[in-house]
C-alpha cells in the first residue's frame, strides 16, 4: 500500500535551484539567488494579501475596496524594491507602476528585472486570482550607462521568467531557458515553496478559448471571424468551451494545465492592444514557449518584439500550438474545417 508523502520527501525551491544549477559548471549562483529574492517578495505579498482584511478588522478601521487595492499595489512594489536591492545583483527594475526604470544601489548588477507586481489586482477585491509576473534579463557587463537598448529588449533575451499566482494557494511557475517549466506550491506552515509539477508541457490542442467577448463589436473582422469559428464549429464532436477569468496569468495558468488559447486582440478603443509587452506578455510568452506552446501578436512572435517604451502595448494570442495555427489561418482568411 502506498503511504502519503511527508514534507521530508518533497523538494523545496532551494533544493531544486541547487539541483539544476549543478547542470551548469560555469554558473555563479547569482541568478539562483535572484530567483530566491523574487520569491521572498512574493511570499510576503501573499501573506499580506491574505491578511489585509484581518488587519482591518483588528484595527477597526474601514478601508474602501479601492484603497485596499492601492495599498496592496504600493506594498508589492516596495517589497520588490527592497528584495531586489538587497540582492546586489540587480541594476534595474521596471514595473507597471513606474514611469521609468528604477535604479538599484548596485551599479555593477548583472540583471534587470521587469515585473507586474500584482497583475489582475481588481480581482482581489472579490477574493479572485491575481498574480505577480516577472522576467529577468542579463545586462551587458561593464556598461553602466542606462540606454534605451539596455531596457527595451526583445523577450527572447530573458534568462528566466515566471509568475506567482495568488489564489486558493500561492503557486510559483517559472522557467529558465532550456530547463522547462516547473510549478511550486507555497506551504504556509513552513513558508516555503515545494515542487508540485515538474517539466510542464502544454497540451497540443484543446476545445477551450479565452477572450473578453465584451469588446467583440469593436474588434477587427479577422478576430470576429475567430470568435464566430469557436461558436459554430466543434472539436472532436464537442463544442468549444468559453473560459475567461479576467486575470491574464490565471487564464494562462489554466491553459498551461489543460490546453486552449488566450486571445486579447486590438480593438477600436485600443488600436495597439491593451496588454504590456515588456512586463506582461514577454514573460508569459517565454513560459508558454518553454512549455511547448506559441505566443504571437497576431502577425509575429511576441518574443521577437522590441517595445517602443516600457509601457508599450500589444495584441496577444497564446496557447496550444495546433489551436494557435488554426487561429492564424482564420485570421489570414483561410477556411478551416
Amino acid at each position: 500500500m502506498n503511504t502519503p508523502a511527508s514534507k521530508a520527501d518533497l523538494i523545496t525551491l532551494d533544493e531544486f535551484i541547487i539541483e539544476t544549477q549543478q547542470q551548469f559548471p560555469e554558473a555563479t549562483g547569482e541568478l539562483s539567488q535572484l530567483l530566491r529574492d523574487v520569491t521572498l517578495a512574493c511570499r510576503i505579498i501573499a501573506h499580506e494579501a491574505n491578511y489585509s482584511v484581518l488587519h482591518e478588522m483588528v484595527n477597526r478601521k474601514k478601508i474602501s475596496g479601492y484603497d485596499r487595492l492601492v495599498y496592496l499595489r504600493d506594498f508589492a512594489v516596495d517589497q520588490f524594491r527592497f528584495a531586489l536591492d538587497r540582492s546586489g545583483t540587480v541594476r534595474l527594475m521596471v514595473t507597471s507602476f513606474s514611469s521609468g526604470p528604477i535604479k538599484m544601489s548596485s551599479s555593477d548588477g548583472k540583471y534587470m528585472v521587469v515585473l507586474h507586481p500584482i497583475e489582475g489586482i481588481p480581482n482581489m477585491a472579490y477574493n479572485a486570482s491575481a498574480a505577480t509576473v516577472f522576467g529577468i534579463y542579463k545586462l551587458e557587463p561593464g556598461k553602466r550607462k542606462v540606454e534605451q537598448e539596455t531596457i527595451l529588449q526583445p523577450g527572447k533575451n530573458q534568462v528566466a521568467a515566471g509568475y506567482v499566482l495568488y489564489g486558493s494557494s500561492a503557486m510559483l511557475v517559472f522557467t529558465t531557458a532550456g530547463l522547462g517549466v516547473n510549478f511550486f506550491t507555497l506551504d504556509d506552515d513552513v513558508g516555503d515553496f515545494f515542487l508540485s509539477k515538474r517539466d510542464i508541457k502544454i497540451p497540443e490542442d484543446a476545445p477551450v478559448y479565452s477572450c473578453n467577448n465584451g469588446w467583440e463589436n469593436l474588434m477587427d473582422p479577422a478576430d470576429r471571424n475567430v470568435l464566430e469559428y469557436f461558436r459554430s464549429k466543434k472539436f472532436n464532436g464537442d463544442e468549444y468551451r468559453f473560459r475567461y477569468i479576467g486575470s491574464l496569468s490565471a487564464d494562462m495558468h489554466r491553459i498551461l494545465l489543460d490546453g486552449g488559447i488566450f486571445l486579447y486582440p486590438r480593438n477600436k478603443n485600443v488600436p495597439d492592444g491593451r496588454l504590456n509587452i515588456l512586463y506582461e506578455c514577454a514573460p508569459l510568452a517565454f513560459v508558454i514557449e518553454q512549455a511547448g506552446g506559441k505566443a504571437t501578436d497576431g502577425e509575429g512572435r511576441i518574443l521577437e518584439k522590441v517595445p517602443a517604451d516600457i509601457h508599450a502595448k500589444t495584441p496577444f494570442y497564446a496557447g496550444s500550438p495546433k489551436l494557435m495555427e488554426r487561429v492564424e489561418s482564420i485570421r489570414s482568411g483561410k477556411k478551416v474545417s
